[in-house]
């Protein structure tokens, strides 16, 4: 558990860490809407996002806990699902985005990796700050696709 006090504001993100056969995955829950939504971190995220934050000198551990204490808020968004039944998850989180796949038959969102904002390119940069920025995203799920953004 990590929780931040600023001011105010006070956030408090609940994690777990585990083994799984590819490396430590942490799981979180975002409540959207009253509604729980599991979030799987896969290790090959944890890699990239050690790597561009710049955290190779800091333990796996550390690196997992100083990303959860610095990306408290998020805001995930999904596609429409593909031909081939997947549908992409875009995670905007205060120090970039991170990709992965959302599954129904779970339903788990796993992000497999992340990009830091100063790696993304100017379209996801504005995606990042429209989700970042306007609460009529943080209120709900949001939907991407084509380029663009809506609420739904």
């Amino acid at each position: 558990m990590v929780i931040n006090i600023a001011g105010e504001t006070k956030n408090v993100s609940l994690y777990v860490k585990t083994d799984d056969k590819l490396g430590i995955t942490a799981y979180s829950i975002l409540m959207l809407q009253d509604i729980p939504m599991l979030i799987k971190y896969n290790s090959h995220f944890f890699k990239r996002y050690r790597e561009r934050m710049h955290l190779e000198e800091t333990k796996l551990d550390q690196s997992i806990n100083f990303f959860f204490r610095n990306n408290v808020h998020l805001t995930p968004a999904y596609s429409e699902k593909g031909d081939d039944g997947t549908i992409i998850a875009a995670v905007s989180l205060q120090e970039g985005m991170g990709l992965g796949r959302f599954s129904e038959e779970s339903p788990i969102t796993e992000i497999k990796t992340f990009i830091a904002n100063e790696t993304l390119n100017k379209g996801k940069r504005e995606l990042v700050q429209t989700l970042n920025e306007d609460e009529s995203y943080q209120e709900g799920i949001s939907y991407i696709g084509c380029g663009k953004v809506k609420a739904k």
